[in-house]
């Protein structure tokens, strides 16, 4: 995944109320905050405006690590919006059936209650 489609990826992140997604976004935005910080690094380093220390090198080696555990926590929390549709579905589909059996019930409960007042009316009439 490409520096710039990983920034766009953060950038459209919503914060979630549930811990574990807020956790790998938070983790995300500081990967890339540290990749931004690499960047400017290597600008400098490039165009000659500073002389690299062995702290700073030691970041840009981090570079690739970086990268790759943002790709590590966007596939995480894209599983996990996967499985959270998942079960949000699951839920539709049994509240859902859940409707349908209630709402034969009650026409059985209609019914058996009409019969109940029928043969009470008709023993009335016998008797």
């Amino acid at each position: 995944m490409s520096d710039s489609t990983t920034l766009q990826k953060q950038k459209s992140i919503v914060e979630s109320d549930d811990p574990f997604e807020r956790e790998l976004q938070k983790r995300i935005r500081n990967k890339n905050k540290k990749l931004k910080d690499i960047k400017e690094l290597e600008k400098k380093i490039k165009s000659k405006e500073i002389d690299p220390k062995e702290e700073q090198l030691e970041k840009i080696r981090a570079k690739a690590q970086h990268q790759a555990d943002i790709e590590e926590f966007q596939a995480y929390l894209d599983l996990f919006k996967k499985s959270q549709k998942q079960t949000e579905q699951k839920e539709r589909d049994m509240e859902k059936a859940f409707n349908k059996t209630l709402k034969e019930t009650k026409k059985n409960v209609v019914t058996a209650i009409a019969d109940i007042l029928t043969i009470i009316a008709i023993s009335q009439q016998d008797g």
